[in-house]
């Protein structure tokens, strides 16, 4: 994987191979400024989610060359309202990782200091879609 793209299409082909009770549906901003990348079902419950990928971490400043955005936040936070679970997804290609948090806890200005990818305590491999569904849908890794 070299970009957001190829992660977004990834992501794509693997919830397929999970089965019936899964389903990934990639969302457009073309129209709709702020639009989340994914919408993402699981038995009933839906999960908004913004993914970001990173080739390999900076020596210095930010990690994110395309960090959440201030319409991105507020399109998470008007679903939040509505009952709907938003999440952010970063996919990593120097580590193999993805990391998962909720929007809520994005820091100010929407992007990371390399340090804070490893106190994140939700993570995955990224070879390992169904747990990346487990975290979104149930915070913790099901086996």
């Amino acid at each position: 994987m070299n970009n957001e793209n190829d992660f977004n299409g990834y992501i794509t082909k693997e919830v397929r191979k999970l089965g019936t009770d899964y389903k990934a549906i990639k969302l457009s901003d073309k129209f709709k400024i702020g639009l989340p990348d994914w919408i993402m079902f699981y038995r009933g419950q839906a999960v908004a989610v913004e993914s970001k990928f990173v080739q390999r971490l900076p020596k210095r400043g930010k990690v994110l060359k395309h960090p959440v955005t201030g319409p991105q936040i507020s399109y998470m936070s008007s679903l939040s309202l509505a009952g709907v679970s938003c999440k952010v997804v970063i996919g990593t290609a120097f580590s193999g990782m993805i990391y998962v948090l909720d929007f809520t806890e994005l820091p100010e200005g929407g992007n990371f200091y390399p340090g804070d990818l490893g106190k994140m305590t939700a993570h995955c491999k990224i070879n390992q879609i169904r747990d990346l569904m487990d975290l979104l849908f149930m915070g913790v890794i099901v086996r």
